[in-house]
């Protein structure tokens, strides 16, 4: 009878399979989860997180640069989730192994975009330009914002939620606007009231 996989049941899973695509050697995933053997470790790498590594691998489309950098983007998450565990847990060699493949990992994004400093400012004033066109142009005709804030939900929940958030504040009467004629300033003399 074959046995259990004592890492695949455990509920540390996760945070083991993230520290040995890291790059940590079995014997510090060990050492930072003493409840489990070098041996269980070694087998559960072995035979699955390097088969889930290699399924994942044959099944990947061809890649183009968006995907690269998706996945660089992904790996450097994935390092400094490592990085960060290991300060919490104050091991010093798994925090400089980590902190080491996460700056190799960020270099490889920067290099492979082609960023230097210039270009990320350029990036920044062009993405601003284009977020205050949208803006005014969704202003103009509400039924653009709809379908932007709707395409948005899908791939950027977060900006779909801040152009909905301007536009309901753009539907707001503005602090020059006259106010709606059922209310009525109390601050100010009623023009047919008597003057003193």
């Amino acid at each position: 009878m074959a046995m259990q996989c004592k890492v695949c049941t455990s509920s540390l899973q996760g945070r083991i399979d993230a520290a040995l695509l890291a790059g940590e050697t079995v014997a510090s995933v060990q050492r930072a989860h003493p409840s489990f053997t070098d041996s269980a470790i070694r087998r559960h790498y072995r035979n699955h997180v390097q088969a889930t590594i290699i399924s994942k691998v044959a099944n990947l489309p061809g890649l183009d640069t968006a995907d690269l950098v998706l996945r660089l983007v992904q790996l450097a998450n994935d390092a400094m989730g490592v990085r960060n565990q290991a300060v919490a847990q104050r091991n010093g060699s798994a925090t400089l192994r980590a902190a080491n493949a996460e700056l190799g990992i960020l270099r490889e994004l920067i290099q492979t975009l082609g960023i230097d400093d210039t270009d990320v400012h350029v990036y920044m004033q062009e993405a601003q330009a284009l977020a205050g066109a949208a803006g005014a142009v969704a202003q103009e005709h509400p039924e653009f914002g709809a379908l932007l804030i709707a395409e948005l939900r899908e791939t950027s929940p977060e900006l779909a939620s801040g152009f909905e958030a301007l536009s309901a504040a753009r539907a707001l009467p503005k602090p020059e606007q006259d106010p709606p004629h059922d209310i009525q300033d109390t601050h100010s003399p009623s023009p047919t009231a008597p003057r003193s």
